[in-house]
């Protein structure tokens, strides 16, 4: 499993939701994702709509536009 957690993304995801993020940032497809975690797909779609609602943004193109802003702007270690 992949550990992604070394700087959280400050919107209060859970663990499993910023972990779903942080691969389809990744370039992780939702099927690919599901397997990593061994959860469904269908799990994995919620989660991001769950991301989606916290955040207010609409698109999966906005949510990883905001992912890849807060981590090249953050100073966090």
């Amino acid at each position: 499993m992949i550990n992604l957690l070394k700087r959280p993304f400050p919107i209060g995801l859970t663990t499993r939701e910023y972990q779903c993020l942080a691969l389809l940032a990744k370039g992780y497809t939702m099927k690919m994702i599901a397997l990593e975690y061994s959860i469904s797909p269908r799990t994995v779609e919620q989660h991001i709509r769950n991301i989606k609602e916290k955040t207010d943004l609409r698109t999966k193109q906005e949510l990883l536009r905001a992912w890849h802003h807060y981590h090249q702007n953050s100073t966090e270690i």
